[in-house]
């Protein structure tokens, strides 16, 4: 494939995405997909972020991180567009999602965003850590 034919390709989806948006209801219930996969994520992560505040176990709160980077990628890639399909009856919303191939890539690469998580959860514990030992210190007689 030209590399102009890649560009020309891409540019056809946004205007495709576009068109589609321009019907309120529609860009409506596309949003709340898109939203409810982020709530998704958020609910996905949370025994993540317990398992390295609680425990502080890096390995296994980077391997549930990254179940759930996997498990809200699928959402977004392959459940949501198939319900957006389903409500909206136009098969132009799948452009508006992450291609469903894609979430192999997830299942391989995944763990670095996992990672990312559980990494900043531990950051954040410990500090949280310090700046009340320090507190304790100046409040002890």
């Amino acid at each position: 494939m030209e590399p102009d034919a890649h560009v020309d390709y891409d540019e056809s989806i946004r205007e495709t995405v576009a068109q589609l948006r321009m019907d309120p209801e529609t860009a409506w219930r596309l949003d709340l997909l898109h939203y409810a996969g982020l709530a998704l994520l958020l609910l996905l992560l949370i025994p993540s972020v317990r398992r390295v505040w609680d425990e502080r176990r890096m390995l296994s709160g980077t391997v549930r991180a990254w179940g759930a980077f996997f498990g809200a990628y699928v959402w977004w890639s392959l459940i949501a567009p198939d319900i957006a399909y389903r409500w909206i009856d136009d098969r132009r919303v799948w452009f508006d999602f992450p291609e469903g191939p894609h979430a192999m890539i997830m299942l391989f690469i995944g763990w670095l965003p996992g990672f990312i998580v559980a990494f900043a959860t531990l950051i954040i514990r410990e500090t949280w850590d310090l700046i009340h030992r320090i507190r304790n210190r100046r409040t002890s007689p």
